[in-house]
């Protein structure tokens, strides 16, 4: 049990790289006035919760791992893949905006160290059908 609470810090605080909120309103767009003359770049501000459940109706599975994983702290070469979803609140039960699917690897033997490889689903909002790529190391 203390493995599967590291873990989940661990993988939470992954994510905060790219989902830390900012003082912008929800999925909201601006445009910069800096950059309004010279370019017609935007500055995009994304805030959202990631829920990664892991009992019951879990969104994340074990799919592969090696016969010596279970002998490593951070369970060196265990493969989990997710389909979590996206909210605009901290709870679950706050209105969905999307799904978290893909994938993370503990790949290393000696400290928590994770490949993360993600791809972040709006399905609702002004970014309906848009798609986020996150690749954390």
């Amino acid at each position: 049990m203390a493995r599967v609470s590291t873990f989940s810090l661990i993988l939470l605080l992954s994510l905060l790289a790219v989902s830390l909120p900012t003082k912008s309103q929800e999925f909201a767009t601006k445009l910069s006035e800096r950059e309004m003359g010279r370019s017609a770049e935007r500055l995009t501000h994304l805030h959202f919760y990631l829920h990664n459940v892991l009992r019951g109706d879990a969104t994340s599975v074990v799919v592969a791992q090696s016969v010596t994983t279970n002998t490593y702290r951070y369970r060196f070469g265990q493969v989990v893949v997710i389909d979590d979803s996206l909210t605009v609140g901290q709870n679950l039960s706050s209105r969905v905006v999307g799904r978290a699917q893909g994938m993370y690897a503990s790949a290393d033997v000696s400290i928590a160290g994770f490949l993360i490889e993600f791809n972040y689903f709006f399905t609702k909002g002004g970014f309906n059908g848009s798609i986020l790529r996150a690749c954390l190391i």
